[in-house]
C-alpha cells in the first residue's frame, strides 16, 4: 500500500517548490523572499500541469499562525498613528474609481475588449463576486479569469522589490522581545478561537483576519507579547507562496498569449494609478510612501495584508484599507452588475 496517495504527492511536490522558489529568492536577496519565489516556482509548475493544492488544514494552519505573528506590529504607538487615516481612505476611495476606470478604458480602447469584459477584468479584488458577476453577463468568463489571476500572480511575484525600492520611509518592524510560556499558551488557545468566529462569521479572509485580531489586541495591550519563531512564520509563507501559485491551476497554457500582454498592460496601468494616489496621499499626510502605495494597490485581501507583515510595513494600515476596498465592492458590486445588464 503507498504511503502518499497520488494527491498527496502532489500536493507535497507543490510545497517542495514553493521552498525551493523562495530559497532561491532568498539567496538572490529578493524582499519578501519566501512568499514571491515561491509564488513564481509555483506559478511555473502549475502552468506545466503539475501539483496540487496543499490540503485545507494545512493552509488554515498557515493563516492561523501568520495572523497570529502579525499581531506583534500591533503597538500602542502604532495605534496612535491612525488619526491620519480617514484622509487616507477617503484617497482610496478615488483611487479605486481611476483603478476601475482607466484600465477598463485600456483593455477596451487599446486591447479591444467588450465593455463588459473590461470593467469586470479591471475590478480590483472581491474575485468570487467579480466572477459571478462576469459569469452572469455577456463578459468573456476566461479573459476575466485570467486577467484577475495575471494580476495577484505578478503583485505577489514582483510587489516586495519595487515597494522595497519605491520607499524612503522606516518600516514597521516588529518589536524585538521574548514571550513568555505563559504567553504562548495563551496565543495558542485564543487565536484559534478568534479564526473559528471570523471564519464563522463569514469575515472575508476569516481564518487570518481572526487570528489577526485576537494577536493585535493582546499585543496591543501587552498581555502577551510573542513573536512566532522565525521558522514557524518561513513554513508558513511556503504554503501561502503555494496556494498563490495554484491560482493558474484553472489557466490553459495556449490561452495565455492572446490575454497576457493586454492583461498586463492593465495591470501596469492600475498600479500605476495606485501609485499616483499613494504618491499624493503620502505627501498631503505625510506617511511612508512604500506603506501608502501597498495599500492602494489593487491585490488579494490576504496576500496584500501577509505582503506587508512579511516587508515590515504597517500591515494594520495595510489591513484596514485593504479590508475597507474589499467591503465597499462587494457592496457596490451588484449595483454595478444590475446596470450593467442593460449591455
Amino acid at each position: 500500500m503507498a504511503v502518499f496517495s497520488p494527491r498527496i504527492a502532489s500536493a507535497l511536490l507543490t510545497l517542495i517548490v514553493s521552498a525551493l522558489g523562495g530559497w532561491i529568492f532568498l539567496l538572490l536577496d529578493f524582499p519578501a523572499p519566501w512568499l514571491s519565489g515561491g509564488t513564481l516556482a509555483v506559478g511555473i509548475l502549475t502552468l506545466a500541469s503539475r501539483g496540487a493544492n496543499p490540503p485545507d488544514p494545512v493552509v488554515n494552519l498557515a493563516m492561523l499562525l501568520l495572523g497570529a505573528s502579525m499581531g506583534v506590529g500591533v503597538t500602542p504607538d502604532a495605534v496612535g498613528q491612525a488619526m491620519t487615516w480617514p484622509g487616507s481612505l477617503l484617497g482610496l476611495f478615488l483611487s479605486v474609481f481611476a483603478i476601475v476606470g482607466l484600465s477598463a478604458l485600456f483593455l477596451w480602447k487599446v486591447a479591444g475588449w467588450d465593455r463588459n469584459t473590461a470593467l469586470y477584468a479591471s475590478i480590483p479584488g472581491a474575485m468570487p463576486v467579480v466572477m459571478m458577476m462576469a459569469a452572469d453577463s455577456n463578459a468573456n468568463v476566461p479573459r476575466v479569469a485570467i486577467a484577475q489571476v495575471l494580476r495577484v500572480f505578478i503583485l505577489v511575484a514582483i510587489m516586495p522589490s519595487l515597494v522595497s525600492n519605491i520607499g524612503g520611509g522606516a518600516p514597521v518592524t516588529a518589536p524585538l522581545r521574548t514571550g513568555t510560556l505563559l504567553e504562548f499558551l495563551i496565543l495558542a488557545v485564543l487565536c484559534p478561537i478568534g479564526a473559528y468566529l471570523a471564519y464563522r462569521l463569514r469575515v472575508p479572509a476569516g481564518v487570518l483576519m481572526g487570528s489577526f485580531i485576537v494577536s493585535a489586541v493582546l499585543h496591543v495591550t501587552e498581555v502577551a507579547v510573542a513573536p512566532l519563531p522565525p521558522l514557524v512564520v518561513v513554513l508558513s509563507f511556503i504554503v501561502l507562496g503555494a496556494v498563490v501559485g495554484r491560482r493558474f491551476s484553472n489557466v490553459r497554457l495556449r490561452e495565455l498569449p492572446a490575454i497576457l500582454v493586454p492583461a498586463f498592460g492593465a495591470f501596469l496601468v492600475a498600479t500605476a494609478s495606485a501609485l499616483a494616489a499613494a504618491l499624493a496621499v503620502s505627501h498631503l499626510l505625510s506617511l511612508p510612501l512604500e506603506q501608502v502605495f501597498l495599500a492602494y494597490v489593487p491585490g488579494a485581501l490576504e496576500t496584500m495584508i501577509l505582503m506587508a507583515f512579511a516587508l515590515g510595513i504597517d500591515p494594520v494600515y495595510v489591513g484596514i484599507h485593504q479590508m475597507a476596498r474589499f467591503v465597499g465592492l462587494a457592496l457596490l458590486l451588484p449595483l454595478v452588475m444590475k446596470s450593467r445588464r442593460k449591455l
